[in-house]
């Protein structure tokens, strides 16, 4: 059995399971579900099981059968899939930012800062933000997120700087979305660069 868009969601989002019979063939089947052993609702004539808008009491472990339509025979149960459901928002300690290979860099140079949704891992596209403090008109310390245009939207969570210059020193952080979700603003992540090394005969 599978299960989209991951086994580790968030309330309200929707699940679906989809049931595989090896060597199942052209016969036509129905398919029951069930939740830690217990049947979930009628069977079903498609493979494919939804969940809309799920809660934290839909955690659980789900499994299906097959069953010809002639009643005569049945698949095997199958393996497990274990569905948990967490709160509506991801907190700061769950978005996890690397570097490589250092922080500490000379112009010139490449660097790499990685973005990861903890226990997570599908479904998500990630944006990359540039982070300064500045002081009002009252002298107050304001702070300001600039989404970097050229950071990748796409499934992967990785955004290089190639070869890195004075001014991209400064501090970054990543955000991940999965539909109407996102992930709060991951922990702040400094690059320090300083000029190219000036090599004496």
């Amino acid at each position: 059995m599978t299960i989209k868009p991951d086994k580790h969601v968030f309330r309200r989002e929707t699940v679906t399971l989809r049931c595989e019979i090896q060597g199942g063939g052209d016969t036509e089947w129905t398919y029951s579900w069930y939740k830690n052993d217990y049947k979930l609702y009628r069977e079903h004539k498609t493979q494919e099981f939804s969940l809309s808008s799920v809660r934290n009491e839909d955690s659980g472990d789900y499994t299906c059968r097959g069953w010809r339509s002639s009643g005569t025979q049945s698949s095997e149960i199958s393996d497990a899939v274990t569905l948990t459901v967490s709160g509506e928002c991801v907190n700061v300690a769950d978005t996890l930012v690397s570097v490589s290979p250092s922080r500490w860099l000379t112009e010139g140079d490449s660097v790499t800062l990685s973005c990861e949704v903890k226990h997570s891992s599908t479904g998500w596209t990630f944006s990359w933000y540039t982070f300064t403090s500045y002081r009002d008109s009252r002298g107050f310390i304001r702070y300001n997120r600039e989404l970097l245009s050229d950071s990748s939207r796409g499934s992967g969570g990785s955004y290089t700087l190639s070869p890195v210059t004075l001014n991209q020193t400064g501090v970054y952080v990543c955000r991940a979305e999965r539909r109407v979700f996102h992930t709060e603003y991951s922990k702040l992540q400094p690059l320090w660069i300083t000029g190219e090394e000036i090599k004496h005969c």
